[in-house]
């Protein structure tokens, strides 16, 4: 659901629904989204319950400057908790060195 207004960057927040989908609740507030509706939102279909999700951290001051800081939360019981994931400076699989203190 979008939360906010037509020349702020773009969020929003997920909502959760019960098992039969006739009740919904917020999972999680200020998930970044771009201008198309597409959010930072990727579920892992061969893990139940585990999802990705990028947030807004700073909305306030987003709506203010146009600037968007990004964090990575992540799931591991289908949104009813979102951990922050720490990315730290570091090699793939392949010894690549990947930068992950800049957006990309």
């Amino acid at each position: 659901m979008t939360m906010t207004e037509n020349d702020e960057p773009p969020y929003g927040a997920i909502l959760k629904s019960n098992s039969n989908g006739t009740y919904f609740g917020i999972s999680i507030e200020n998930v970044n989204r771009d201008a198309a509706g597409f959010v930072d939102f990727e579920k892992m279909q061969a893990l139940d319950g585990i999802a990705l999700i990028n947030i807004v951290a700073n909305p306030v001051e987003a709506k203010l400057s146009g600037k968007k800081v990004i964090q990575s939360r992540i799931t591991h019981n289908d949104g009813m908790f979102l951990h922050l994931q720490i990315f730290e400076n570091s090699h793939d699989v392949f010894r690549w060195y990947m930068d992950c203190s800049q957006p990309s």
